[in-house]
């Protein structure tokens, strides 16, 4: 056989998965609190959120909780930093209802702690993971890592269930690990510590800045991009054999010869291209 060098078009497909999912992103650039996408409480005399035009700060035990029930599979992805007090602490909690009998915390769900320092001054970049239930707190999860003040980091949680991954800074290594299937709620909340007016004026003057937040919940929509050959100037009645090479070096034959019966056809497979410019194509004629 001699390579005979077909021009071929590339038809470019892209699959998804059909199964519905939820999506809650929030830039925090419009002038007012999302009421579709967030329950806003405030609950002592010095607590607020403000809306910069950028970002959302929350002052004394501002705090945040979704309106939607989540699905029990969930990825949280956000910014933060700390522009207040170092005794401050922010918290992201998952798989809560939300309800506050305190007006300190959610009453239960995984609390995902970031905080400077602690309030005797022996603990400094503290990352931890509190469970809690029925109001009482357990540390389950914790962990140092080193971080600044007025310096904005990125955070991660995912949530399949049953194990659940929490990242802060780095967010390709998980910085600590749960495994419990435990589903007390199914709802998303961010809050930082109260000041005075909740009665810790040790932590007066917490101010946490939330650049971004994204939700993700339920299937997850993966993009699978796909090509399909198609080849024109055929010799109708000429035998072809299609082969494919990762390195335009090395061709394997791909299915059997097929005989033109047109001067041009379309290839009946998709071939997943995940590693684009690393798939090429051609035609062998037979002699």
């Amino acid at each position: 056989m001699k390579t005979n060098l077909i021009p071929l078009l590339l038809s470019l497909a892209f699959y998804e998965s059909q199964a519905r999912a939820q999506f809650i992103f929030d830039d925090f650039l419009s002038s007012q609190i999302d009421a579709a996408r967030w329950s806003p409480r405030t609950p002592f005399s010095d607590s607020s959120i403000t809306l910069t035009g950028q970002t959302v700060i929350l002052l004394n035990h501002g705090e945040l909780l979704t309106t939607s029930e989540l699905g029990s599979t969930l990825e949280v992805k956000g910014r933060f930093r700390f522009t207040g007090n170092i005794h401050d602490v922010f918290t992201i909690a998952i798989r809560t209802t939300g309800a506050a009998p305190d007006p300190r915390f959610f009453n239960d769900g995984f609390h995902f702690e970031i905080a400077k320092a602690s309030d005797d001054g022996t603990r400094v970049n503290i990352v931890q993971v509190t469970k809690y239930v029925s109001g009482i707190g357990t540390v389950v999860a914790a962990t140092n890592q080193d971080f600044s003040m007025n310096q904005f980091y990125d955070f991660k949680i995912s949530d399949d269930g049953n194990g659940m991954k929490f990242y802060f800074d780095q967010l390709d290594i998980p910085l600590l690990t749960v495994t419990d299937p435990t589903p007390f709620g199914h709802k998303v909340g961010l809050y930082n510590r109260e000041g005075a007016g909740g009665g810790s004026s040790i932590s007066a003057g917490s101010q946490v800045e939330v650049d971004f937040i994204q939700i993700e919940s339920g299937p997850r929509v993966d993009l699978i991009k796909a090509v399909k050959p198609s080849f024109s100037n055929l010799a109708v009645g000429q035998i072809y054999q299609l082969q494919v090479s990762a390195d335009f070096k090395t061709w394997t034959n791909q299915g059997p010869a097929f005989t033109a019966t047109n001067v041009s056809m379309t290839y009946p497979q998709y071939w997943d291209v995940s590693s684009w410019n690393s798939m090429y194509f051609r035609l062998q004629s037979a002699p």
